[in-house]
Order: C-alpha cells, then sequence, then structure tokens
C-alpha cells in the first residue's frame, strides 16, 4: 500500500475514533451502578490527591466476610483519575472520561496490530464493529480500568510485533536500541498489568515467542523483563499495607477460623486447576460473551444474534487456527494464554473480562473469511457476502442500541432513596463508625466510613451476626435488596435482640447495633 494511501486509511480512522468517543459522551447517564470496582478505584485516586496513604480506603477486608474485592486495586488508573478528580471531584460523568479515552486509543491500535494481515479497509470495519457494539456502548458509562487495560496491553503487543518483525527482517539494530526498546516495552506491559493484573499474560507473550522461533532469550525480553519485574515489585511493595486495626484483624481471623472454607482474600485464592472446573468455565464464557450479540424478547431478532454469534463464533476459532498454520505470532500467544488464565481463574465469568478478546476474535473472523475467498476468487460474491453480513450486524446493533439500559443506572448509587441512606450515614454517624453493607467499598467512598462486607454464610443466625459484629467492631448494618440494581426493600427484619432500626425507607434499612459491654 502507499504512503498517501496508507495516510488516508490512518486519517479515516481517526475521525471513526472521534466520532465513536463523541457519541459515548453524549450517551453518558449520570450515576454508576453498584458494582463496587469504581468505588475503590476512585477511593484510590482520591487518597492520591488528599495525601493519604494509596491503600487506606477504609474497606475492611476478612475471611469471613462476602469477597468482594482485594484490599487493594493496581496503581495505574487511579493515577490516570486522579487529577481529574482533583479537579472535578465525584463527578461521574467527568470521570467516565477517564475510561473512554483510552478505549478510543485503543481502537487507533488496532491497524497496527492487524494490517499486516489483514487489509486496512477491514481494520476499519472492525473499529466500527467495536465501537458500535452496544455492550460495549453501555460499558462506557461505568469508571473502570478494563479499557485502560485494553490500551496498554494492544501498545504491548504492538510494541512486540514491531520488534520481533524488524529482528526476524534481518534489520540491525545496536545494543543501545535494543535496550531502549525493551525498556519501553517493559514499561508498557506493567502499565497493562498496573490496570488489571491479568496483564501478567504480556510478559509471558515475548518469553514465549522467543522460546518458540529463537530457542533462547533476546537482549529485549531480558530487558524487558527485567523493567517489568522491577515496576511490578514496586507495585506489590505499595499494596502491602493493611489499615484496619490488629485487634479487629485477629478477632475476625479467630471467628474465621472456626468455619472451613475460609473466603478468599485476594485473586490468588480463585486459581482452581480442576478439569470439571474448567469445562464449566468454558460454557460459562460462552454464554457470557454471548452478552455482545444478546438473545432478543423479539423472535426475528432473536434468531438474527444467535445466527450472527454462532457464525462467529465458528469463524473466529477457525481464523485462530488458520494463523497458527501460517505463523505463530504474538497475537495468537496472548489469546491463548489470555483464555487460560480465565479458564484457571474462579472468579466469577464477567463479560467484561472477555473485552480485549473482542476486536482479536472479529480480526479472526475476517483472517477466516479472507482464506475462503481467495480459494473462490470471486471478489463480486465477496464483497456481496461481507456487505450482507455487515448490513445484518448493524441491523442488530441498531436494535441493541435503541434498548441501551442507561435509564438502569435511576437504581444506582443517585438514586434518591440511595442519596438518602448516604447521608443519613455521613450525619448521624461517628466518622469513627464502621458499617456493615453488601457493597462495602461504595459505602467507604461516599461516606467516608469503614466499612466491611456481609457474613458470607447463609442464615447465620442473630448469635454468629452478634459475633460477628463484635469481632469486626461494627456500629451499622444497612440492609437492601440488591439485585444488580436497587430493588423495593419489601422485607427486612431485625437481625437479633442487639440491633434497633434507625432509618427506614422504600430502599434501604439502617439499623444500630448495640455491643454487649454497651
Amino acid at each position: 500500500m502507499n504512503l498517501s494511501r496508507s495516510a488516508f486509511w490512518w486519517r479515516f480512522n481517526l475521525v471513526i475514533a472521534v466520532l465513536i468517543g463523541i457519541v459515548y459522551t453524549l450517551s453518558f447517564y449520570p450515576g454508576q451502578d453498584w458494582g463496587g470496582d469504581y468505588s475503590q478505584y476512585i477511593h484510590h485516586a482520591a487518597n492520591l490527591i488528599e495525601g493519604k496513604h494509596y491503600s487506606d480506603t477504609g474497606y475492611i477486608i476478612s475471611d469471613i466476610s462476602e469477597f468482594v474485592g482485594p484490599a487493594a486495586y493496581p496503581p495505574v488508573f487511579p493515577f490516570l483519575l486522579a487529577p481529574v478528580y482533583a479537579i472535578t471531584g465525584l463527578d461521574f460523568e467527568a470521570l467516565k472520561l477517564v475510561s473512554l479515552i483510552p478505549f478510543c486509543l485503543a481502537l487507533l491500535l488496532l491497524p497496527a496490530l492487524f494490517k499486516a494481515k489483514v487489509p486496512f479497509a477491514y481494520c476499519s470495519v472492525i473499529i466500527v464493529l467495536v465501537g458500535a457494539n452496544p455492550f460495549f456502548w453501555e460499558y462506557s458509562n461505568r469508571v473502570m480500568s478494563d479499557f485502560t487495560f485494553m490500551l496498554f496491553t494492544y501498545l504491548s503487543l504492538f510494541l512486540m510485533q514491531r520488534n520481533v518483525d524488524a529482528q526476524s527482517g534481518g534489520n540491525q539494530t545496536t545494543k543501545g536500541a535494543t535496550a531502549c526498546n525493551g525498556l519501553l516495552l517493559g514499561i508498557t506491559m506493567y502499565l497493562a498489568f498496573g490496570s488489571r493484573e491479568i496483564g501478567i499474560v504480556l510478559p509471558l507473550c515475548i518469553l514465549t515467542y522467543d522460546l518458540i522461533w529463537r530457542r533462547r532469550l533476546s537482549l529485549l525480553t531480558i530487558i524487558s523483563w527485567l523493567t517489568f519485574a522491577t515496576l511490578a515489585y514496586a507495585q506489590h511493595t505499595l499494596l502491602q499495607a493493611n489499615f484496619t486495626p490488629q485487634p479487629i484483624q485477629h478477632n475476625l481471623a479467630a471467628l474465621a477460623a472456626q468455619f472451613s472454607a475460609p473466603a478468599a482474600s485476594s485473586h490468588l485464592a480463585f486459581i482452581n486447576l480442576d478439569p470439571a472446573s474448567i469445562l464449566d468455565r468454558i460454557l460459562r464464557y460462552r454464554w457470557a460473551l454471548n452478552e455482545f450479540l444478546p438473545a432478543q424478547h423479539n423472535a426475528f431478532f432473536s434468531g438474527l444474534n444467535t445466527l450472527l454469534f454462532n457464525g462467529a463464533i465458528v469463524l473466529g476459532i477457525a481464523g485462530f487456527f488458520i494463523a497458527m498454520i501460517r505463523k505463530v505470532t504474538v497475537l495468537e500467544i496472548f489469546v491463548g494464554g489470555y483464555i487460560a488464565v480465565l479458564l484457571i481463574f474462579g472468579s466469577p465469568t464477567y463479560p467484561r473480562y472477555l473485552l480485549p478478546l473482542v476486536p482479536l476474535g472479529i480480526y479472526y473472523v475476517f483472517i477466516c473469511i479472507d482464506a475462503v475467498f481467495d480459494r473462490i476468487h470471486s471478489p463480486t460474491l465477496r464483497n456481496t457476502a461481507l456487505g450482507t453480513a455487515l448490513a445484518l450486524v448493524f441491523i442488530s446493533y441498531g436494535n441493541g442500541i435503541a434498548n441501551q439500559p442507561f435509564t438502569n443506572q435511576d437504581m444506582g448509587i443517585t438514586h434518591p432513596d440511595a442519596q438518602a441512606m448516604f447521608e443519613f450515614v455521613r450525619n448521624h454517624t461517628d466518622p469513627d463508625d464502621t458499617i456493615v453493607f453488601v457493597k462495602p467499598r461504595t459505602m467507604a467512598l461516599l461516606t467516608n466510613r469503614q466499612s466491611i462486607g456481609l457474613l458470607r454464610m447463609p442464615d447465620p443466625g442473630p448469635e454468629l451476626i452478634n459475633r460477628f459484629f463484635d469481632a469486626a467492631e461494627a456500629d451499622y448494618l444497612v440492609d437492601m435488596n440488591l439485585n444488580v440494581w436497587a430493588r423495593p426493600l419489601t422485607h427486612s427484619d431485625l437481625p437479633s435482640e442487639r440491633f434497633q432500626r434507625v432509618f427506614r425507607n422504600e430502599f434501604f434499612a439502617v439499623y444500630q447495633y448495640r455491643h454487649a459491654d454497651e
């Protein structure tokens, strides 16, 4: 492709990415869901601005309470949030931009990753297919690190490709230039890992590539690994602090020791190599992937989405193996490694974990289509088939966008009853009180109180509830009916005789706990 044609496509892709960013921004909806992860990211960012320790969020983690997240998250995304938080405070629409901008930049990196195997026009189509997908669109309304992870993952893969292509092409580089390239690659790999810990796959990609094609470690790989390891160790040191008072830690640990199967305290506790579990997760992720083309109540669109989804799965898998047969690149190694981690990591099979794979999956669909039509030698048939398929996809997208569930966020943390509950906690509890709540990180962020999750035992009974509150030195329980979004709290009883109801509205109840020595 000549330079002027290449420049045209780069400009065209830039326009597409900017338009996607504008449309996403205009569709930002006030508020946030009850997910909880965003609370911790924002709290970390607030600590950076306010001069507090990064990990001092007020979130108490315990073996006996529900695991909703680690004691601290990696720092890259909070560092990006911090300047915006310093200017706007807790303005969710402004903070959502910090997620959106990396997404648009990640889209611009796709042609750099794919242009060696598919035409530039296909790369532009992939950008549009990803940017117009209703799930990506809806997900942009959340303050989350996934798009930041996508950006630095794709940037790392691009740098890997560029360096290995240069070396395999016989281009001679000085040791100094190789060292600089390795340093840059190590930094970008860390930035992905520092956004989401599954980024650990990236240094394994360059290592695996060396072992497959060189049978030895290159200088680039060694320096990138050393850089990555240094930054990852610094992150590990940063995240080690525990701000829960020692007596509370001891009491909760003693209570948890009386019960078998302690709850997870970190993401590593979720690793499960049982074959039955892996098979179950394959099936679960198949349904999670379906969220990108979900079934509809309308029979026509439900059938259309099922056809498109299953067709894309078959073509994508075939395209992946076609690419593997031609030559294993860092892209195939990344896809295989990323999927392997998802399958052995026993956390909930959320669709968001698949976000980085979707553009790559579409890329493999196009590789398969190209391979098929290269044998048929009929450009007219190729263009007709592609045009028809894309028309059907955009019909499906249009229906999905028309039914976007943005208004669900009315039932999130900005719901009037939720705001009334948070205001009560802020104004009628002491700053050193501890609140027990199903979403402790959200409570900690929005009330500046210590918070711990609910007991993980089903129907624990009054005696165990009292022991838990005594061990945690907890002062209040907030009850709500949560099913992704807030639902009316139609039934809420006193957990034990030591509790007194001090607040009630349609969605929430607050109970004050009286300790035995009071």
